[in-house]
């Protein structure tokens, strides 16, 4: 995964969580990933596997696909 990709998955995680007003450990907590990983993840410092994508979703209440589709938004607007 690109550092590219990463940057953009974690820039996408965050932007959702704080549009949400939740904390990383509130994220963390309903995602079932511990707190670290959802650092990591917002620093762009990690490949994601799907699962964690999915769990990420879960946390945050967003279906898989609408939170890829504000990834591709993200990404492909720059």
């Amino acid at each position: 995964m690109s550092i590219g990709i990463k940057k953009a998955f974690g820039q996408v995680t965050r932007r959702l969580r704080k549009a949400l007003k939740m904390s990383q450990r509130e994220l963390a907590r309903k995602s079932e990933i511990h707190v670290n990983t959802i650092q990591l993840v917002e620093l762009g410092l990690v490949e994601i596997k799907l699962t964690t994508l999915f769990f990420i979703a879960k946390g945050l209440g967003v279906p898989l696909d609408e939170f890829m589709r504000a990834f591709i938004n993200h990404y492909y607007s720059k």
